[in-house]
């Protein structure tokens, strides 16, 4: 045989009404040592209890909306504030601009644009000063595997980088695949 459905006394429908300023539905379940669900359960099937509940928390809300009201009518700006964002719409928007050196557009590069760069400084670093460690043209599929045979050191199937041997556009490197010994009389 079912338990029979808890009910609340007059009572505490009144006393309901009252928590209802203060507390939320689960915390009244607590304070009436029920469980939530049973609670909720019973605002669901006692209509009376419900509109208790809805009318106390409106009593309590209006309460407090009449003492932020009065606050803001007195030149409170903090109450006129909060009043107007909760009760007109209004919000406060920040954005946020980026910019890049003194105030100008923020420099955007590609990561090629970034490995030749890089390739750039790491070949003056190593001592080839006046020449580019990336064509002026840039790089191509061959170079970028020319650039990898660099890091191996000589004789173990490493490439090297160096100025031009004949008169050419200044500045340039030449990549040599493999060893010295495989370049041809013309240095290249």
């Amino acid at each position: 045989m079912p338990r029979p459905p808890i009910t609340l006394s007059e009572e505490q429908c009144r006393e309901v009404e009252t928590l209802a300023a203060l507390l939320n539905l689960d915390q009244i379940a607590d304070y009436f040592g029920i469980s939530r669900t049973t609670f909720k359960a019973i605002c669901a099937r006692d209509e009376a209890v419900a509109v208790r509940y809805k009318r106390g928390k409106a009593r309590a809300i209006a309460h407090v909306a009449n003492g932020l009201l009065h606050k803001a009518r007195r030149g409170d700006s903090t109450s006129s504030i909060f009043y107007l964002k909760t009760q007109a719409g209004w919000r406060e928007t920040a954005s946020i601009e980026h910019s890049g050196p003194e105030g100008g557009p923020i420099a955007l590069s590609s990561a090629r644009e970034r490995i030749e760069t890089y390739l750039n400084h790491v070949a003056q670093r190593v001592g080839s000063q006046g020449t580019q460690a990336v064509p002026s043209g840039g790089l191509n599929d061959d170079a970028v595997q020319n650039q990898r045979r660099i890091r191996q050191p000589p004789g173990e199937g490493g490439g090297s980088i160096s100025g031009p041997s004949k008169p050419g556009p200044a500045g340039a490197a030449t990549f040599s695949h493999g060893h010295d010994s495989d370049r041809g009389s013309d240095g290249i």
